[in-house]
């Protein structure tokens, strides 16, 4: 059943679509955002998703007495899955050429994740995993929105036909409970785990039910028009409550719990109140809005690739480039619109036996791709220039990243347990003795994050260097959680170690309570020693110094040169954080090992990017590949700075 067409809910749709471009473009002003809270732009579509699927089902059961879920679903492939899988055809070819294997690999997974619909957990678990890379480089991260929006059309549509089927009066009741019950657990959530509140359905339950909610409101009180004045005064009033949160408001302000709440409330009333001759509905229902909110979806399926695959090819691009981004997406935004939503929308266009073919057919070759990047693990074969031009050396930084852990990893699947994590510790660490009895050296466990890491590869890596040395390891933040302190003391590693090495990536927020620690830990009768934080290095445009230099000098690639621009590179704050956590170790009485001394040396101004055999040191801004960290370990016992 068709609904009568309302323009301004297409120029709403614009101010949220608009809102996306700008917020993920990051454009800003003297290195402010110029739209600070354009992450609302989801809940305002939420809210219209809600009404417009409500006031559709409660249209057909009210002229025909019933709801087919068959036809509601068919109208959501129409609508979501043709655009869809042209966006991913089209961006296929730019994966290939551009993304490296491991990039690929989340890639071709975030398709399969899109067309399960099942991309906002998916990016949850990815993007809280150790070091995944920037959200921006993404291509397919906005596809977490439509996933949402989907797995709530999974039920609520059973859900209001089964209480029209009873009882019409209960449904008012049921989307208010929704709608208040979804908020209070929407702000515990966010809470409690902040991403997963972001990225799932069960705290966006309340925004779709609001709309839903406003939608049975105007079936059953449709007194739009009666107070034109009190209409336009609410309808504006409903704009502002979206655009100044846009403008103002931090993405991790209570969202999607009660920060939200202004634009969700104010995207009702304009549903609500606007239509009529006021002043916003002459803005929303003007040429412009319309014409950019006919083609907001598909706007936002293209926007996402475009920006991704362009901040791989430059991470910080000009204010310009940006904007040819965002017309670019408008272009093949409303090529799409044209060509591919509209006939693929229209029944008697396009007839359910071809729908299904074509749908069927091309959601086999997008899977099929998956199968065989998945079952060549990225096919690094398919860059040959960047295999010249690297040699023995790996270009994918982050396989370089996941290869650093396979040292711990094993350890940890040789005893049947799950591996380590950066900041945490696994259960492996946490409830198993590492050490073997009769160790004829000292029992050493390294306590810290993903710095910690590189310290045990570095030993490990050497056993003829620290032969008869036992190793543990023991995930933990540098800021040094309650919780996570009580596990380590009544971990078993930690009652047989004779030395607790620390290892952090440290801060000045978190460097108060390490005394504490040291405290307690020489309480326990352990010997502690302190490591300084390790030499960071700032990225040119994107790229870990290696990787700069090598592509820059191409033929010409001279390691005296990339040490002293290694040298140049150094984050300057490092300086003062080690000074610190020199004057902890003498305030304690406990040693010191300087991690940046055997990296850097300062007579000739240079750092080691590469090792003394030719392979890369570090994968980032500082974290040590399993080659870098075995030249640590190295340099480390050739300096003797080991108390051990």
């Amino acid at each position: 059943m068709s609904l009568r067409y309302r323009p301004e809910i297409d120029g709403l749709r614009t101010v949220a679509v608009l809102s996306v471009l700008i917020y993920h473009a990051e454009f800003s002003l003297s290195g402010h955002p110029v739209l600070k809270g354009g992450f609302l732009w989801v809940d305002v579509f939420f809210v219209i998703s809600g009404f417009l699927i409500t006031s559709l089902i409660l249209t057909e059961w009210d002229r025909t007495g019933r709801f087919s879920i068959l036809n509601f679903y068919e109208r959501r492939a129409r609508r979501i899955l043709p655009a869809l899988l042209t966006v991913m055809f089209a961006s296929i070819p730019a994966a290939w050429a551009i993304l490296y294997p491991r990039q690929m690999i989340d890639f071709v997974w975030s398709l399969a994740a899109s067309l399960g619909f099942i991309s906002n957990y998916f990016w949850y678990d990815l993007l809280a995993s150790y070091a995944a890379a920037a959200d921006a480089l993404h291509p397919f991260l906005h596809t977490w929105s439509l996933a949402v929006e989907e797995q709530f059309y999974i039920f609520f549509p059973l859900l209001v036909a089964a209480v029209l089927a009873r009882s019409g009066r209960l449904l008012l009741p049921i989307l208010a409970a929704l709608a208040a019950g979804g908020l209070v657990l929407a702000e515990i959530l966010t809470r409690l785990d902040w991403s997963l509140s972001f990225y799932g359905l069960q705290s966006r339950v309340w925004e779709l039910a609001t709309g839903a909610l406003t939608a049975f409101v105007m079936r059953h009180a449709p007194d739009r028009g009666s107070r034109p004045q009190r209409d336009a005064w609410l309808a504006g009033a409903g704009l502002a409550l979206i655009l100044l949160p846009m403008a103002a408001l931090p993405v991790n302000w209570h969202h999607p719990g009660i920060g939200t709440l202004p634009a969700v409330l104010g995207t009702a009333l304009v549903l609500r109140h606007a239509g009529g001759g006021d002043p916003v509905t002459r803005l929303l229902a003007s040429p412009p809005f319309v014409a950019i909110g006919l083609i907001s979806y598909s706007l936002y399926l293209w926007h996402q690739p475009i920006f991704a695959f362009a901040r791989h090819l430059e991470l910080d691009p000009p204010a310009w480039q940006k904007l040819c981004w965002i017309g670019l997406a408008m272009a093949l935004a409303r090529a799409s619109y044209l060509w591919v939503e509209t006939p693929f929308r229209d029944r008697r266009r396009t007839r359910l036996r071809p729908l299904v073919a074509s749908l069927s057919g091309s959601t086999f070759l997008v899977l099929a791709f998956v199968g065989a990047l998945l079952a060549t693990d990225g096919l690094k074969a398919r860059l040959p220039g960047l295999i010249a031009l690297y040699g023995k050396n790996e270009f994918d930084n982050e396989a370089l990243r996941d290869r650093s852990w396979t040292v711990l990893d094993a350890l940890a699947a040789a005893s049947g347990e799950a591996g380590s994590e950066a900041s945490s510790p696994s259960p492996f660490e946490a409830r198993r003795l590492w050490f073997a009895q009769g160790t004829p050296g000292p029992r050493v466990l390294i306590l810290g994050d993903s710095h910690a890491k590189d310290l045990f590869n570095a030993l490990a890596l050497n056993p003829d260097l620290f032969a008869g040395i036992g190793l543990a390891r023991f995930g933990m933040h540098a800021r040094l959680p309650q919780g996570q302190i009580e596990t380590l003391f009544a971990a078993p590693n930690l009652a047989a170690a004779d030395i607790v090495l620390l290892s952090f990536r440290y801060s000045d927020r978190h460097l108060d309570r390490l005394s504490q620690l040291i405290e307690r830990l020489k309480a326990a009768d352990k010997t502690v020693v302190l490591a300084t934080s390790s030499a960071e290095y700032e990225l040119i445009d994107g790229m870990p110094v290696f990787d700069w230099y090598l592509r820059s000098s191409r033929a010409a690639f001279d390691p005296e040169a990339l040490g002293r621009l290694a040298w140049s590179r150094r984050a300057s704050h490092i300086a003062a954080i080690n000074d610190r956590i020199a004057a902890i170790g003498r305030a304690e009485g406990v040693a010191v090992i300087d991690k940046i001394a055997p990296i850097c040396d300062a007579a000739p101004q240079s750092c080691a990017a590469i090792t003394d055999d030719g392979y890369k040191t570090f994968f980032d801004y500082g974290h040590f590949t399993l080659e870098g960290a075995a030249y640590l370990g190295r340099r480390l016992h050739a300096l003797g700075d080991l108390p051990f």
